[in-house]
């Protein structure tokens, strides 16, 4: 009686703690979505420092397994464990006994990949992400709950009595016999299959829901075109013949599209709209002129930023301002945009290895000047009036555009073609 007593407790124990893995999977799939596509407006609530820090984490190759989020894995395993529990009964398919011996070897497999992905985070990553704290903590708990409730210490028996349940269970499935109990279990391996890939379109289903509400649309366009058709025209302090220490430009000058970006390296939405714009820009030849400016979005060199945000934008950067003292400023922004390394979530000592030994490798840059200028403090103070610039222009988020002085918000490729159609068609 007392035995029976424990395993409803540890039932109760396994609906409430899945339902927590549920939802802190569910959240943390919708903080990878959100990071990984471009599609957050500043840092996630756990970007609390530079060690923890749920965005490296996810920017990291090992956030996905097999193309699929790790958190798609967590729900899969959550939903299984609650569908296993109120699957369990005296008159239902599975005993107390069988349900406490597959919990306890669910949690044991997933305390082993929790020491695992905490051993990844704190020593390759070197960062941690607190959603993923918690679900370590729920494995844990699952783990100790099924050892102390059900086995009472009997660790072992209680292990191999859940490789037995799962063997026995593969056996059935895959027998010739169509007894009601083989229909049982093929029945559960579908719902199973059907979990699975219901899991996994989780992520999928959810980019979708968000695209459909920030992509550009028509609407969006029209909206963006017409507050910038609205917006008074300011001026926005540019100096292109300024030499190093000046603002580069490309294109023509005084010709009637007039650009002034301000864009982070990081920025997932700086650098995609970077090579659409580069290619947008091929249609105006002579009718433009664009001029970069930095705003990294992280506290090291942008004092409007509390904490780290990413992480490396200010060294690339000061890598960009230092490239352009060498005659290869757009070479740099080419490079940087599509720098793999920014997207990675290393660490900031990895990215600037990969600056000042790589970047002079491939931009032909000579490295002792490269790095005479990145230790000296004439080009991050270029950055710093950048940042100065764009906070007295009211900027609000990267990438930030003002085209003939007057603001552009929510920049897209194609809000920005019908504006310079309109200003060439307007001559």
């Amino acid at each position: 009686m007392a035995e029976e007593v424990s395993l409803k407790k540890l039932r109760i124990s396994v609906i409430v703690l899945g339902l927590v893995g549920f939802a802190i999977s569910f959240e943390a799939l919708r903080q990878h979505i959100l990071h990984t596509h471009g599609l957050a407006s500043g840092g996630s609530f756990c970007d609390i420092s530079q060690y923890v820090n749920c965005n490296a984490v996810n920017a990291s190759v090992w956030s996905t397994f097999l193309g699929i989020p790790i958190a798609s894995y967590g729900i899969f395993f959550y939903l299984s464990l609650i569908g296993l529990s109120l699957l369990t009964g005296q008159s239902k398919a599975v005993s107390y006994r069988a349900m406490a011996s597959l919990v306890l070897l669910g949690g044991a497999v997933a305390v082993v990949l929790s020491l695992f992905l905490f051993s990844l985070s704190l020593f390759v990553i070197k960062a941690l992400c607190i959603l993923c704290i918690g679900l370590y903590l729920v494995n844990v708990l699952l783990l100790v709950f099924a050892w102390l409730l059900a086995f009472k210490g009997h660790f072992t028996e209680g292990l191999s009595s859940g490789v037995r349940g799962i063997l026995t269970f593969i056996r059935t499935a895959l027998a010739s016999q169509d007894s009601q109990k083989a229909r049982g279990v093929r029945f559960s391996l579908v719902s199973l299959v059907l979990l699975a890939v219901c899991s996994w379109a989780v992520g999928p289903l959810m980019l979708r829901l968000f695209v459909a509400k920030l992509e550009p649309g028509e609407d969006l366009v029209r909206e963006s075109v017409l507050a910038w058709k609205s917006s008074p025209a300011v001026s926005v302090p540019v100096s292109p013949n300024g030499g190093a220490l000046g603002d580069y430009a490309k294109g023509t000058p005084g010709a009637p599209i007039q650009i002034v970006e301000f864009a982070d390296f990081e920025c997932p939405g700086c650098r995609r709209l970077y090579f659409a714009l580069s290619e947008l820009l091929q249609s105006y030849p002579g009718q433009y002129q664009l001029v970069f400016r930095n705003y990294p979005l992280d506290h090291r060199c942008n004092p409007g930023i509390t904490k780290e945000f990413h992480r490396s934008a200010c060294a690339a950067a000061l890598f960009s301002r230092c490239a352009g003292e060498q005659g290869k400023y757009w070479e740099s922004l080419d490079w940087l945009f599509s720098l793999p390394e920014l997207e990675d979530g290393l660490s900031l000592e990895d990215v600037q290895s990969i600056l000042v030994t790589k970047g002079p490798q491939e931009l032909e840059l000579d490295p002792e000047g490269l790095g005479e200028c990145m230790a000296s403090d004439r080009q991050a103070k270029k950055i710093r009036d950048d940042i100065a610039i764009a906070d007295q222009l009211g900027l609000e988020s990267t990438p930030a555009f003002w085209i003939n002085g007057k603001r552009f918000p929510r920049p897209t490729v194609e809000g920005l073609s019908v504006v310079f159609s309109s200003i060439v068609g307007a001559e």
